[in-house]
């Protein structure tokens, strides 16, 4: 029998948020969360989201957005609606040009969509 101790990381919830001046954020809850999280947080419905965890983004290769943090949804998290309304789907394209001559950073995803 090894002694090799295994750690694993968990299941999350990854996503990409947005406030009301277009501002995205990488936010994340652990497993635990998942089911309360799916119910409350429906794509292209605006909420208050009150109570989280910020933390720096890693230093790791690629990264959703361009946020130097990342929201944790937590326990304590509550999800409320939201009178805010804009139809805006806030998707910003990168231009093929630049793409292809190597201006934008290789370490942020290109076309993410929120």
């Amino acid at each position: 029998m090894s002694n090799e101790r295994k750690i694993y990381g968990g299941d999350t919830l990854e996503c990409v948020l947005v406030d009301q001046a277009g501002a995205k954020i990488q936010a994340s809850c652990k497993r635990s969360q998942i089911t309360r999280v799916q119910r409350y947080l429906r794509v292209g419905k605006w909420k208050v989201i009150d109570t989280v965890k910020i933390t720096g983004v890693g230093v790791g290769q690629y990264r959703p957005t361009t946020q130097q943090y990342k929201m944790t949804i937590i326990g304590d998290t509550s999800i409320t609606p939201s009178d805010y309304r804009n139809d805006n789907h806030f998707l910003n394209l990168a231009n093929y040009e630049e793409i292809g001559n190597g201006k934008l950073k290789p370490h942020f995803l290109i076309g993410m969509c929120t």
